[in-house]
């Protein structure tokens, strides 16, 4: 008996659960770091979003990102997806195709075991994109061809900028043509700036910390006119030493090519690279982070666009009509932070149980109703049944009536077992809102980020203040505002 009253006891709690968290549809898009235009991703998603309630979607972006390049955990909005998703949150996920997710297959089949694991649903909007599969090979199929289509994108491109490229900084192209009718691309030292890229290299071998690798890359952000990505790209490059690093990873000399550094400097900094490329990666990371939410001008009320920052700093959301509406992208994340913290000091305990177990109350009080009804139309049913019929009648003529007794006391009985399985309920909320209030007390930074989605409706974003709208104002005390400002 005990088990059968566990059972229904996780039951309702489940369909409560259900009904406060109502799952949401998710949009994901990713741009590599070749700059590629999300317009595509956008216009051919839309035609999947359009019909959805702005209340039901949510949109993750990872900007310049690379999927062939870093791993899941340096893209923050697909890791912030997944999170959300684990959680049960969200339903179904819209994406262009299956290479903006992952170029890995490894990392595809995990997301893929998320989808089944929590049971996502899945929609390919590329016109050539097969559904997706509930089968685990199928999908592991369209996983390699994603793979090795990035793959041969990739080594295509990079074969052909390491011997030829079709311009490069630091160099002149020419082409000369042999004796024997065909021609070579010959490339000299440009003077415009050769001797700022040798010093780019000279000065990046002698760094010795993350700091000082930032301030030599901005350094020569300004001199070379390239931005900080280029940079970094550049002090990869062989070709500034004449060379080419091929399969077997080995460097080999290009006799076509002016060197502008040495072989040996160049393995220096390679060394620098090698020695501080987790900070080197952090600063990548932090400066295309997008924030945990988007805001919108407090003016316009269009959200803000995102721009990433420098290597090392934070990325920016600013309007393009109220240029003064701007924030980082850091300073965002501290104030939805900071703003949580506020709102979840202000929820009253008391109100959550006073209002959940009201809603409770009134539901068994129109059972109960119900009940007594039933109860009355089974008696009325019982005692025509015995005033029309006697035992020898046939059953023919008794069997609709009877049917009708057995209906009523069936759902007078399944009426019962709802008012006792609410009952139940009531002891279960003053559990759960026993070890919320606990839980509220010891949450961490991510947790609260986790929590804004819930809370947070709107952020807007004005020149010198930042205010935060919030869902459940009737779980806040009377006297605070459900509108937090936070000042910059």
């Amino acid at each position: 008996m005990s088990s059968i009253k566990t059972e229904r006891k996780l039951q309702m709690l489940r369909s409560i659960k259900s009904n406060i968290l109502k799952k949401k549809i998710a949009e994901y898009k990713r741009t590599s770091s070749g700059g590629q235009d999300l317009k595509l991703q956008k216009e051919t998603n839309a035609e999947y979003m359009r019909d959805i309630p702005e209340e039901e979607k949510l949109i993750f972006t990872d900007f310049d990102v690379s999927a062939t390049k870093l791993p899941m955990d340096n893209r923050p909005a697909l890791t912030r997806m997944l999170k959300l998703m684990e959680s049960g949150m969200i339903a179904r996920v819209i994406v262009y195709e299956r290479d903006r997710l992952a170029r890995n297959v490894y990392e595809y089949i995990y997301i893929v075991k998320k989808f089944y694991e929590h049971e996502v649903d899945v929609i390919f909007t590329a016109s050539d994109a097969p559904p997706f599969s509930k089968d685990l090979f199928l999908e592991t199929w369209y996983g390699l061809s994603a793979q090795f289509e990035g793959k041969r994108i990739s080594s295509r491109l990079s074969d052909a900028r390491k011997r030829n490229p079709a311009s490069l900084i630091g160099y002149i192209k020419q082409k000369v043509n042999k004796e024997n009718g065909t021609s070579q691309r010959i490339y000299n030292a440009d003077p415009k700036n050769s001797k700022e890229l040798a010093q780019l290299f000279l000065d990046f071998s002698k760094v010795e910390s993350r700091e000082e690798i930032f301030e030599v890359i901005m350094k020569y952000r300004g001199l070379l006119d390239r931005n900080e990505f280029r940079v970094i790209d550049i002090l990869r490059t062989p070709f500034f030493a004449a060379h080419f690093e091929g399969t077997d990873g080995l460097y080999h000399k290009l006799p076509n090519v002016e060197p502008i550094i040495s072989l040996d400097l160049f393995k220096r900094v390679q060394e620098k690279l090698t020695e501080f490329e987790q900070g080197l990666q952090q600063g990548i990371t932090l400066s295309q982070k997008a924030a945990h939410m988007t805001p919108t001008c407090s003016k316009c009320h269009n959200e803000l666009k995102f721009k990433k920052g420098y290597i090392g700093e934070s990325g920016t959301y600013s309007c393009s009509k109220h240029r003064k509406n701007t924030i980082s992208t850091s300073e965002l994340n501290e104030k939805i932070i900071e703003s949580v913290k506020e709102v979840l000091s202000q929820i009253s305990i008391k109100s959550i149980e006073k209002i959940t177990l009201k809603a409770v109350n009134n539901q068994i009080k129109q059972l109960n109703k119900k009940s007594d009804e039933l109860f009355v139309e089974l008696e009325s049913l019982c005692v025509k049944f015995a005033s029309l019929f006697k035992p020898i009648d046939n059953w023919k003529q008794t069997k609709r009536l009877q049917e009708r007794i057995e209906q009523a006391r069936e759902q007078l009985s399944n009426t019962q077992t709802q008012v006792a399985s609410l009952q139940l309920v009531k002891d279960e909320i003053r559990l759960i809102i026993e070890r919320v209030d606990h839980g509220l007390k010891h949450l961490h930074e991510k947790d609260y980020l986790e929590l804004a989605n819930l809370l947070i409706a709107n952020i807007q974003v004005q020149d010198d203040y930042v205010l935060f709208h919030f869902y459940f104002s009737d779980f806040f005390n009377e006297t605070k505002e459900v509108a937090h400002v936070a000042s910059e």
